[in-house]
């Protein structure tokens, strides 16, 4: 049905690629006059392109900025968020939606983007009727981006250099011949057909969808490429659109006037910067042509369609995606890094010996036959170095382990100090009230490593900043590597080609612990068992949400410790106990502040060594920045709770105050040990935390202890929870590459979690609205072209603590994994978490999940999304589990009825969330159970049934 073939072109070459047209070139950024008039393009609709006029789709890799000094992030400027924001970015988003403008109004119903269709006996066609195409890209390699004829001369010149190679006649080299995935795909069900193998191929039509959308006061006049899951990360990506296309008149799109004359190598270019673009549009022209050839083509003549050519082609370009996990990996285990890069270089290496010798002959086969070629040439190379000793992984743990030992600061999560200050212990009951389980509560200090500059009490200007690249690491390579000073890192940007961001300070961070009574009957145990006989106790590590601090840990805390877990909590950066709440009343918990005690009705500061995470620093009524101001007169307090973490101005901060956040919690749970040797219940009553009677915890990063760790995020403590978990049951857990240091959780559960961050809070009803107020305020409008632009770059910036691209390593684990959602009774829509959406699109369950008002169909923002990602189980009734995630919904409640329950129906919904956690972790993620299931949604939400 279609060619046995691996659909590969030598354009490389022509795949990366400058985006500054600024300078060069004859006459500048003068716009050459394309002659809109001609009968070619007079009543025709066209892809906007015009690279001179910065009209063309953003981001894509004619953004990439390139040359010696090129730190792998897109071109950008310091002129508004969206180009700062570019500028921070190590590529396209993996799960934001991509735009691509029209110059009038095309026909929705005209779209076909399916990729394959089922054919005679069930088997996999491609579908010959496509007209939108979304492509992976993949490269013997492994590098997306550095795989020219450019790259592999220079390598081929330092291997020389070194004198590992001879010096070949030749002084150019061709680079690397990439395939299409989708060809690997339908190659490996041809040779092997079987439900795995054609299942693989049908599954890309799971990837992404094309729709139409309307913006800037016109009617259809944008198409959108939406991925339905996470795109690879670093991975390039060929969009390709064809005439078959229609407007609103019935007639076929065409390229636009720009697009068809730097395309066409016979026109003249109006200005020499564009000859670059040239060479790119060849390029993707002739890689969709072979796409069109090897597969397409077959479908549409076995259909009686004509073949697809390049003259089809309206528009082509690509994006290469950035980094997801990798800057946390590298933050869990410097060795991760190293390992990753070592596979690249490897596999690079062996490419440009073949090639040194080899480049004449290379030039004669077939694109199939140079993809095949590179490819067993590279995986051979690699295979070697993996099973030789020492290994790719023994010798990335050697490199970080010797940087360490000269000084390098990586993050390395590791045991912190943790100081207990015996004066702030108090019973459970005299904060929670009499109706509390016994137990007490006291406050810690922890000594958390800080890559984010510090506010002063008179200067707030670092509460937008960011995390830079550590020079003190990269001296230290390019002195073992024999590099220039200064050449690493290319930049202060941290990125996946650089993550390793320097240390600035530590800060002493306050911790809260609930401690079970030792006295206290254990709930459902025989007389005379309690809790002081069940030690060593468990641990659950507790992370708040947004707007939120660590006392939102207390009322699960003490639920907890009726059944013998201690609760540890910390405040997110930016965080803390502050004089009022986001919602404006006097923060309930002030009496737990670290900076502030109240003395004859007066606040003053407090002894304690250690500050709240907002360093101080609130907002005026117009968002300027002002000291807190700490009142028992509502009118008269000031400054809440994470006034600076989203921080939208600044998205590059916002990404590196989540990350940030991440790197507390897998230092807190490095310090877990730390609690061993603390006396958390004061059973001997000497008042001294240092001496114990028996110890009340025992944890051990090795996983001997008698302790169990679990964790509980709330909200964006769920969102960042999925990376955190992720990267300690899987980056860290590795034997050679691994951080030793880091404790396994057993079970984690994340409350009323979401993803798909930046259209969450566009789609979130006590959110969105103050998000876009404040948008508005810059000109960035619902139904724009910039405001769906801000979007897209605000989630690229934020994907490297995107839980959607957490969920497929998250699921790899093994982990054992609850969820819960406030879903809602599936008619009222104000019954919905208010703050976390359900859902945004209509696919989940109709018109319930529709998006919020004017916001656009986001299918990866909210709740249920990242249950789908997750493949969570719903779960109804006490039982077991499944194995991985598993999902209970709740069809009453609040987003906050996890930290105080408002009503009965609140407190019922409560009972079930607390005992949910308790019974799941006491059994380790194997079984579940009730404590009375009267809101316990039955079904899985459809658009039928919702």
């Amino acid at each position: 049905m279609f060619k046995k073939t691996l659909i590969s072109l030598a354009v490389a070459s022509s795949l990366g690629l400058t985006g500054c047209f600024d300078s060069a070139g004859d006459g500048g950024n003068a716009n050459p006059n394309y002659k809109i008039n001609n009968p070619a393009f007079t009543g025709k609709t066209w892809p906007v392109f015009n690279p001179l006029t910065s009209e063309l789709p953003v981001p894509s890799d004619l953004q990439f900025a390139q040359g010696p000094g090129a730190d792998g992030t897109l071109n950008g400027s310091a002129e508004n968020p969206i180009t700062n924001a570019l500028d921070f970015m190590d590529g396209s988003s993996t799960t934001a939606q991509f735009d691509i403008a029209l110059s009038g109004s095309i026909d929705p119903d005209s779209i076909n983007f399916t990729p394959v269709l089922q054919g005679e006996g069930g088997a996999p066609v491609p579908n010959p009727q496509q007209n939108v195409f979304l492509l992976s890209l993949d490269f013997p390699g492994r590098d997306s981006l550095l795989n020219s004829g450019a790259h592999y001369t220079a390598l081929i010149e330092k291997l020389v250099k070194n004198n590992e190679i001879p010096a070949p006649e030749r002084t150019s080299f061709p680079g690397e011949t990439p395939t299409f995935d989708i060809g690997l795909a339908f190659q490996a069900a041809q040779a092997n057909p079987g439900a795995e193998t054609v299942g693989a191929v049908f599954d890309f039509n799971n990837e992404f969808r094309a729709e139409v959308v309307s913006l800037n006061g016109g009617t259809d006049n944008v198409l959108r490429i939406t991925p339905l899951r996470p795109l690879d990360p670093k991975k390039k990506y060929l969009v390709v659109v064809t005439d078959e296309i229609k407007d609103n008149a019935g007639d076929r799109i065409v390229g636009s006037p720009s697009y068809q004359n730097i395309s066409n190598p016979d026109e003249p270019l109006g200005n020499s910067a564009l000859a670059p673009v040239r060479g790119a549009i060849q390029g993707w022209e002739r890689l969709a042509s072979g796409y069109f050839s090897a597969l397409t083509n077959n479908s549409r003549a076995a259909a009686g369609l004509p073949p697809l050519t390049a003259d089809n082609i309206a528009l082509s370009l690509t994006f290469t995606t950035g980094g997801t996990e990798d800057v946390l990996e590298a933050a869990t285990s410097p060795a991760q890094f190293f390992y990753k890069n070592s596979i690249v270089s490897t596999r690079q290496e062996a490419i440009a010996r073949y090639l040194a010798e080899n480049a004449d002959a290379f030039e004669q086969l077939s694109p199939t036959q140079q993809y095949g070629t590179l490819a067993q040439v590279a995986g051979q190379a690699q295979q070697d170095a993996e099973e030789a000793t020492p290994s790719l992984k023994q010798i990335a743990a050697g490199t970080a382990a010797n940087l360490a030992g000269n000084g390098a600061d990586f993050i390395n999560p590791a045991p912190r100090t943790i100081t207990p200050f015996e004066p702030t212990r108090v019973p459970s009951q005299a904060v929670l009230g009499e109706s509390a389980n016994s137990g007490t509560i006291f406050q810690a200090g922890i000594e958390l490593p800080y890559y984010l500059p510090v506010p002063t009490e008179t200067d707030p200007s670092n509460l937008s900043a960011t995390w830079k690249a550590s020079t003190t690491v990269g001296t230290l390579i390019d002195a073992s590597q024999g590099n220039d000073a200064g050449t690493t890192p290319p930049s202060d940007k941290v990125t996946y080609r650089y993550p390793f961001a320097g240390q600035v300070t530590t800060v002493n961070a306050p911790v809260l612990v609930s401690v079970p009574d030792p006295d206290a009957q254990v709930p459902g145990q025989p007389e005379g068992v309690t809790c002081g006989l069940a030690k060593p106790w468990d641990v659950v590590v507790y992370q708040h949400g947004i707007f939120g601090n660590r006392s939102h840990s207390l009322a699960l805390g003490n639920q907890l410790g009726s059944q013998c877990f201690v609760t540890v909590a910390i405040d997110l950066p930016h965080h803390g106990i502050a004089p009022k709440l986001a919602t404006g009343e006097l923060d309930p918990s002030l009496g737990l502040s670290v900076d502030k005690v109240l003395v004859d009705g007066e606040f003053v500061d407090s002894p304690l060594p250690m500050s709240e995470r907002h360093f101080g620093w609130g907002q005026t009524s117009t968002g300027a920045p002002a000291r807190m101001q700490y009142s028992t007169n509502v009118e008269e307090a000031l400054g809440s709770s994470a006034q600076f973490f989203l921080n939208l101005a600044n998205l590059p901060a916002a990404r590196d105050n989540n990350r940030q956040g991440v790197v507390d919690l897998l230092n807190l749970n490095a310090s877990l040990v730390n609690l061993n040797a603390i006396d958390l219940d004061n059973f001997d009553g000497d008042n001294d935390p240092s001496t114990q009677a028996i110890a009340d915890v025992d944890v051990q990063a090795d996983g001997s202890g008698g302790s169990n760790v679990y964790f509980v995020g709330h909200s964006l403590g769920g969102i960042l929870g999925t990376s955190l978990v992720t990267l300690v049951n899987g980056a860290a857990t590795d034997e050679t590459i691994g951080n030793g240091n880091i404790v396994q959780f057993t079970a984690a559960a994340f409350v009323t979690p979401g993803a798909g961050i930046a259209k969450l809070l566009e789609n979130s009803p006590s959110i969105g609205s103050r998000v876009l107020a404040g948008l508005a305020q810059s000109g960035l409008t619902q139904g724009t072209s910039n405001l769906e632009l801000f979007f897209n770059v605000s989630q690229a910036s934020l994907d490297s603590v995107e839980p959607h691209n957490f969920a497929a390593s998250l699921l790899n684990s093994g982990t054992q994994v609850y969820l819960n959602e406030i879903y809602g009774d599936g008619a009222d829509r104000a019954t919905q978490d208010q703050t976390i959406p359900v859902a945004a699109d209509v696919a989940y369950a109709g018109t319930y999940t529709a998006p919020l008002g004017m916001a656009l169909p986001a299918p990866l923002a909210g709740t249920e999304p990242l249950i789908m990602q997750l493949e969570a189980a719903t779960i109804t009734g006490d039982g077991a589990t499944e194995a991985g995630a598993n999902v209970v919904r709740f069809e009453a409640g609040t987003h906050t009825t996890i930290i105080r329950p408002t009503d009965a129906a609140g407190t019922a919904v409560f009972a079930d969330m607390a005992t949910n956690i308790i019974s799941f972790f006491a059994n380790d993620g194997g079984a579940i159970g009730f404590n009375n299931g009267s809101f316990v949604k039955q079904n899985d939400p459809t658009p039928a049934n919702p």
